[in-house]
């Protein structure tokens, strides 16, 4: 019988992870290693994670229960910032950022693609702003990059206007002038301005706003541009690194810089790599805190939902990725969160957009009271182990660029670019191949659905002055838009022909057809093309008819091989200039190869095939 005055535990041997993998070893041979996956690039899933002792702990030391609730802010007027803020404010809106311009951040033209901002140049247009939030004690952050110091004085001078004491305001100014090169690729000034700016803005709130944060370590253009967690906190780091050691030779001592500072971050849909991001962003500017003499200041995260996995198709399953990212970022540890509203890769939110962003923090707090238990994931083992495995990777890559001679000089060469590109084409990749999958986009899409109009916004406030300092830029590009773009041209060939592409699909056999069929459609219908049944008898009458230019094969290998080469001949001579079939075997698609345009199959990279099928559709030129 068992001992009540000793744990239950002590009834069992003390097997060890390595005992666990034997046994499963033997009984089933190479099972370890086909659990263990990639989550993405360097980040693994382990398939039975221990408490392991030599790891140490990487809960933060600092983290208040709830968070601040905020909405981010991009449309060019402030007029239209400051009547959302108004609306939202209904909605207990807490906190608001605003992104200036990317030219007005850069002082320069940016060199790449890049997302919109506001367009802040007169201090009636920051009066317009602080109207709007000061009244109800709303915190406004905006997001300066490298015009920190003229920004300042649109502020005071704004302040003064509407008779503020600066020592009164909440938010601040944010300086991140390394951010804004990578994202834009340009500085107006050279990089000993750019810092000077930064520990300008820094020295003046010491003086006159004791309440703003005045240094952003921003790794949402790298999320944005498709870099791994691993590279977000690295670069966030050297980021940090750099402007530290800028502050400290301009006489801003750790312990009064390290309080203004802020990490900011991006969260996907991957929820326990992303848990464990903001677990180890908190752990890693704690230790650079620590080192640095400051072991007691607060590490501030804010953190806002992606842009890069937004989709303009089936935008509501926006809202469904904004409620797990939210919940992601919150037993992360976000001091304060912005869910942006689901329609953001189409357009400006609307009050009913904005009003479903803002209910999902407050049903994920006060209906479901998250926020209620303190770092919530501290002691999971599995998210315990993946926090460890991002901290020793940032950490080894933030070494990297402090031996290429730091974050600068690693965006200058292009050496973060780079890494981020690589990252970046391989997410893409796994998107393409359907290693990994968009919902509503590239699984299980809604061809006939009603799209949701949103406001547009303008594109980069035209560049007031040349560059001085250049970087690669980093590429910005949603997921989503190879496939968008395919049912972008298949919609305007119907605009223009008054039918849209067709495809006919003909079954081959009894029993593999029904699946072949699904394996067609699934990869069809993102290229935006109208599928059409029909028998190996009706479809050369159908195609005609149609005037469908596309033809599938649809069964088992075997009777593809044996009926397939003869009935393609016909379904051309009635019309079909692309004729393709399903496979399951990488053998038969190569014996077929030089039969047939394409076949469906293993590996298949569908944005890459649906291209070139637009094209012989004459979908596209």
């Amino acid at each position: 019988m068992h001992d009540f005055t000793k744990p239950w535990s002590n009834d069992f041997g003390e097997e060890t992870l390595a005992d666990w993998q034997r046994a499963v070893e033997r009984n089933r041979p190479g099972l370890v290693g086909a659990l263990r996956s990639e989550i993405e690039q360097g980040l693994v899933s382990e398939p039975l994670t221990t408490d392991d002792p030599t790891r140490g702990t990487t809960r933060p030391a600092v983290l208040a229960s709830g968070w601040i609730t905020a909405q981010q802010y991009d449309l060019r007027d402030p007029a239209d910032v400051a009547r959302r803020i108004h609306e939202d404010a209904r909605l207990d809106l807490q906190s608001a950022w605003v992104r200036l311009d990317p030219a007005l951040r850069a002082g320069a033209k940016p060199r790449g693609a890049v997302r919109p901002g506001v367009r802040l140049r007169t201090e009636a247009d920051v009066a317009t702003l602080l109207e709007a939030t000061e009244q109800r004690g709303i915190a406004l952050w905006i997001e300066a990059g490298a015009s920190g110091a003229s920004t300042r004085g649109l502020v005071e001078g704004a302040a003064a206007q509407l008779g503020l004491d600066p020592q009164g305001l909440r938010g601040g100014v944010l300086c991140d002038p390394m951010g804004t090169l990578a994202e834009t690729g340009c500085l107006r000034d050279d990089l000993a301005s750019a810092l000077r700016d930064l520990v300008g803005v820094t020295k003046w709130a010491d003086q006159h706003a004791p309440r703003w944060t005045t240094v952003e370590l921003s790794g949402v253009p790298y999320h944005d541009a498709g870099a791994t967690a691993a590279q977000e906190l690295a670069f966030v780091v050297a980021t940090g690194l750099l402007y530290a050691r800028a502050l400290d030779e301009a006489g801003v001592a750790p312990a009064q810089a390290f309080p203004r500072f802020v990490l900011r971050f991006a969260v996907g849909s991957e929820v326990f790599s992303e848990i464990a991001k903001l677990r180890a962003a908190r752990w890693l500017w704690g230790r650079v805190a620590a080192k640095c003499g400051v072991a007691s200041a607060p590490v501030r995260v804010s953190v806002r939902t992606g842009w890069r996995n937004r989709t303009r198709f089936d935008p509501w399953v926006n809202l469904l990725r904004g409620t797990v990212e939210s919940f992601a970022a919150i037993v992360g540890g976000a001091d304060e969160l912005a869910t942006q509203p689901l329609t953001e890769a189409i357009g400006a939110g609307d009050a009913a957009a904005r009003r479903w962003a803002l209910n999902t923090q407050h049903l994920l707090r006060d209906e479901s009271h998250v926020g209620r238990v303190r770092d919530v994931a501290g002691g999971s083992h599995y998210v315990e182990q993946l926090t460890h495995q991002l901290v020793g990777q940032a950490w080894d890559m933030v070494r990297r660029i402090e031996a290429t001679g730091g974050m600068a000089e690693a965006l200058l060469l292009g050496e973060i670019e780079g890494w981020v590109a690589k990252a970046a084409e391989s997410r893409q990749q796994a998107l393409a191949t359907g290693e990994s999958v968009l919902v509503g986009t590239t699984l299980h899409p809604l061809p006939t659905e009603k799209p949701i109009v949103a406001e547009p916004v303008d594109g980069s406030e035209p560049a007031p002055a040349d560059a001085r300092l250049e970087a690669p830029p980093l590429r910005l590009e949603r997921l989503a838009e190879p496939f968008e773009r395919l049912r972008d041209a298949a919609a305007a060939y119907r605009t223009r022909t008054g039918q849209g592409p067709a495809a006919v699909l003909v079954p081959l056999g009894e029993g593999g057809s029904k699946e072949a069929l699904g394996r067609a459609r699934a990869v069809l219908v993102l290229g935006g093309l109208e599928l059409h049944d029909a028998s190996a008898d009706a479809a050369p009458s159908l195609i005609e008819q149609l005037g469908a230019r596309v033809a599938v094969l649809c069964g088992p290998d075997e009777i593809v091989q044996r009926q397939g080469l003869a009935l393609a001949s016909v379904l051309r001579e009635a019309g079909a200039s692309a004729v393709l079939a399903t496979v399951t075997a990488r053998e038969t698609a190569d014996a077929l190869r030089d039969e047939l345009f394409a076949t469906i199959g293993p590996g298949l990279d569908a944005p890459t095939f649906l291209l070139d099928l637009h094209r012989a559709a004459g979908v596209m030129p």
